[in-house]
């Protein structure tokens, strides 16, 4: 089922029914520089969540990007209030960026399952960086995703796909995504 925009990943079997996006961050917005134009897509089965987002440039001549230069938003509940709170309804995010074999296994905080996997399926990501507020040592992190540096022609598109699951935990989760197909790069 095609959804608009995603507020929440819960899953059905969670006793918790644990949000793991942020409210206060748009899910998979596009940071991208003006000659660029994206278009997102949500399609929902069940637990399973996935996202397609097509980064078009519309620019005469190609455009080489560097690390940066195109981010995508996946506000994950990786940050600390207090510790009823954080132990139910807060993760650690680790992400593997392998560029087009990457992934993103976020644990709860308490340990306990349902746990969140998301897998890259299509397109390539090198790097990731953490949006902070400093000034307020601020503990809420955002995950923004960079992929890599890559040259898209005039008129050409390039398309990443992500794919959230449920997962068990850290031992399980190499067998949970097995079957979840990698990235493939793009380019020209």
């Amino acid at each position: 089922m095609r959804v608009g925009n995603v507020k929440e990943i819960v899953f059905s079997k969670d006793p918790k029914q644990m949000n793991w996006l942020r409210e206060d961050f748009p899910y998979a917005e596009v940071k991208c520089p003006p000659e660029f134009s994206t278009e997102v897509q949500n399609e929902k089965d069940g637990d399973v969540l996935t996202t397609k987002i097509v980064v078009s440039y519309n620019g005469a001549h190609p455009y080489f990007t560097n690390a940066g230069s195109i981010g995508v938003s996946f506000p994950l509940q990786d940050r600390y209030t207090d510790s009823v709170t954080c132990r139910d309804y807060r993760c650690h995010a680790h992400i593997f960026c392998g560029e087009n074999t990457s992934y993103i296994m976020a644990l709860r905080m308490g340990g306990a399952a349902p746990h969140l996997g998301m897998v890259l399926t299509k397109g390539s990501l090198s790097a990731y960086s953490i949006e902070r507020d400093l000034k307020l040592q601020s503990n809420d992190r955002l995950l923004l995703a960079a992929p890599v540096r890559t040259g898209i022609c005039a008129g050409r598109y390039n398309e990443a796909g992500v794919e959230s699951i449920s997962a068990s935990g850290t031992r399980r989760f190499p067998g949970e995504i097995k079957s979840i197909s990698p990235g493939d790069s793009g380019g020209c």
